[in-house]
């Protein structure tokens, strides 16, 4: 008999339950058996192609696959998006028309039409078109010569005159790098070809010089974001500098994305990207909240006891401070880098939970990543996307598995859109009937025990799965986040890196812009061109944020 067919069906009709729980023992160990040979045989082919390689020879050649058979998808879209009837919308509509012509028929050819005939109506045909026209301007600025003042006087430019380099020019930089994600080596090669002469460089300063002024907006979209947005979604993603890593934070809601880039990913690296700070002046404070954060990270008695005496309770210290009193009066605790560690974290949230001058990020919405835990005002909540992705990773080889496996994942979804539903009509009494759910379902036992490791892990993060109940306005997963994570991938596998770190920033700050922009239904290149002209005729986008929340 082929033990991988044995089904349900074959479990129920065996009545020693002994016997029966003996074959699900033995199923569950082929099942992780036939896991860790899988493991196994792709990590001795790495070793084999790692060996080849360093013999000089080429290791296994790559074929493409079947992705659907061979790389299984880990995408939920189908399973948390309900069906909705689809229907072609008009996009006429929705075309801004800058000229209207009329067609009309000659007098000659009126003449060889029917004697009755009469005018009804004009039938409308729209043609899009967009010109990418060269204009250098040549300006004949009029000199004049003072014989008594031995003084010449020049003829006023005009008012959009902004040096060698027009206007319009630098908004078409700008927007073919920031918005269509085009190499300044192709951008060159465009203008070049267009007739504009200009170096790389140029096309560079041009970037960098803008990319202070966008910094500050991005400082006040991030400022304005966090103060008026009911929650605050967060995810990261790696990038480079000049051949060093980074890691790009993405902090945003429905009208704001903000990106800030740092050398790691740890919880203090998160609280200086929330109060937009160098990681080296992030503020500290021994208080209350840090206290006890003291005891949940675990330190020692002791420890706890000489960082009271050396530290002034509630008083404001920089990180960097904090690091010379302990590297100097308790270089034993300095040595415990794991605790050290702990307890700059418990400085830095117990400070950031009561300051008042910067936003707090009272409601986070992120992965399960172990970095944003702790550091959210209110709540922390998770996104059920990702709890999903590791139901999806498991791959049974047995039927009894994988008919188990069908049967809790439709339950699963069934459960996610009753917290959809949930949250479009939020009802107390409601509320209750659904945690019993949560607890009924995710408290399940079957005879597919890699299943049931997966479900403990769920329940065990009820609170922040289920924060939904209390907070309704709090989207259930964080698929926000990723899709603006995916503008740095993107950055990334163009240009690989950047050069400086004014480079970084200025990319940051313009893709921050970029993106916030398009949340708020703004002509993103009607911004930057308001921006690089220096006329600031249109709203900064941190006030819009503050008017659309009001």
């Amino acid at each position: 008999m082929d033990i991988s067919k044995i089904s349900k069906s074959f479990l129920d009709n065996i009545n020693d339950d002994n016997i029966k729980a003996l074959i699900v023992e033995l199923l569950n160990l082929i099942e992780e058996q036939n896991q860790t040979i899988t493991e196994l045989r792709e990590a001795n082919q790495k070793l084999r192609d790692e060996i080849n390689h360093l013999k000089g020879e080429q290791g296994k050649p790559e074929f493409s696959r079947n992705k659907k058979k061979d790389n299984p998808l880990v995408s939920s879209e189908k399973e948390r998006k309900k069906t909705k009837s689809w229907h072609k919308e008009s996009k006429k509509d929705r075309i801004i028309i800058d000229n209207e012509v009329k067609c009309e028929l000659s007098k000659a050819e009126l003449e060889k039409l029917p004697g009755d005939v009469r005018f009804l109506r004009y039938e409308t045909r729209v043609q899009q078109n967009l010109k990418l026209v060269r204009e250098n301007i040549k300006y004949l600025v009029a000199v004049y010569y003072s014989e008594s003042e031995k003084k010449t006087y020049h003829a006023q430019l005009p008012s959009d005159y902004q040096g060698y380099f027009g206007s319009s020019l630098k908004t078409l930089i700008h927007v073919m790098t920031h918005v269509c994600d085009v190499t300044q080596s192709k951008l060159h090669q465009l203008l070049q070809t267009a007739g504009i002469e200009i170096s790389a460089g140029s096309i560079n300063n041009i970037l960098l010089k803008q990319g202070t002024t966008y910094e500050s907006e991005r400082q006040a979209i991030l400022r304005a974001g966090l103060a008026v947005g009911n929650y605050a979604g967060m995810d990261s993603t790696c990038s480079k500098q000049n051949g060093q890593q980074l890691y790009t934070q993405i902090i945003n809601n429905e009208l704001f994305s903000v990106f800030s880039s740092r050398p790691g990913k740890s919880r203090l690296s998160i609280l200086s990207v929330l109060q937009d700070t160098e990681e080296y002046l992030l503020p500290m404070s021994l208080n209350a909240d840090a206290t006890k954060l003291l005891n949940t990270f675990c330190l020692s008695q002791q420890d706890k006891a000489s960082v009271c005496k050396l530290l002034e309770k509630d008083k404001v210290y920089t990180r960097t401070q904090v690091e010379q009193i302990i590297a100097e009066q308790l270089p034993t605790l300095t040595a415990k880098k794991n605790m050290f560690h702990r307890l700059l974290e418990a400085l830095a949230i117990g400070y950031y939970h009561n300051q008042t001058t910067y936003p707090k990020a009272e409601h986070l919405l992120t992965d399960d990543a172990g970095e944003y835990k702790k550091i959210a005002f209110l709540s922390h909540s998770l996104c059920w996307v990702h709890d999903a992705r590791h139901y999806k990773k498991l791959s049974p080889c047995i039927e009894l598995h994988r008919q188990i496996f069908q049967e809790f994942t439709k339950q699963y979804w069934e459960f996610y859109h009753q917290l959809l539903d949930y949250k479009a009509n939020p009802d107390e009494n409601n509320s209750t009937e659904i945690e019993k759910e949560f607890d009924r379902l995710f408290t399940t036992r079957t005879d597919y025990f890699q299943l049931n490791q997966r479900i403990e892990k769920t329940c065990a993060n009820k609170e922040q799965l289920l924060a939904v109940l209390k907070y309704p306005f709090i989207p259930l997963h964080n698929n926000a986040s990723e899709l603006a994570a995916r503008r740095v991938v993107i950055k990334r596998k163009i240009s690989l890196h950047t050069i400086s770190n004014a480079g970084t920033i200025s990319r940051d700050a313009a893709m921050s812009i970029v993106e916030t922009a398009k949340k708020l239904k703004v002509n993103v290149i009607d911004y930057i061109n308001d921006r690089v002209s220096g006329k600031y005729q249109m709203p900064a986008l941190a006030d819009m944020i503050l008017m659309n929340s009001s």
